[in-house]
């Protein structure tokens, strides 16, 4: 397949090979991941609270809040106060947003057509199939090792 992986294990270049494409998908994105995961989820879900856009996130609170002020900042969202209550805030995207937001789910969309081009439908199939069985071991994996840490406590 590759030179560099002749004296590597399959294991190493399986790594390299899913590192590479982990990269290359957050890069893809613009680095921007998060806004636009909240620009095309206000987007797709209407206006909506920060506390339940962080309940669909995997941000924390503190970096949520960051990304909100960025785009605020941008004049991609807007912050309305709850009138019964200060704290909340619901937020909602400007047509500047909208029109961001757009963008980026038409990159998304050709991106996701062409990035499996070279494999046939059922190639597809079966790296789908590979991909889940791994998925599922990591997370198992995972669970074990954190196991294992508690224990030790």
């Amino acid at each position: 397949m590759k030179d560099t992986y002749s004296s590597e294990t399959k294991e190493k270049q399986i790594i390299w090979d899913l590192s590479f494409l982990g990269r290359y998908l957050y890069l893809s994105r613009g680095k921007r991941g998060g806004q636009q995961f909240i620009l095309i989820s206000l987007y797709k879900n209407g206006d909506t609270t920060q506390k339940d856009l962080l309940a669909k996130s995997h941000n924390t609170s503190a970096s949520l809040s960051e990304m909100v002020g960025k785009l605020e900042a941008k004049g991609l969202i807007k912050r309305k106060r709850g009138d019964q209550d200060r704290r909340t805030a619901t937020l909602s995207l400007t047509d500047a947003g909208v029109a961001q937001a757009k963008k980026a789910i038409d990159v998304i969309t050709h991106f996701e057509k062409h990035a499996f081009s070279v494999l046939s439908d059922a190639e597809k199939d079966e790296l789908a199939s590979y991909l889940d069985r791994l998925v599922t071991h990591w997370k198992e994996i995972d669970e074990e090792e954190k196991g294992e840490i508690s224990c030790q406590k």
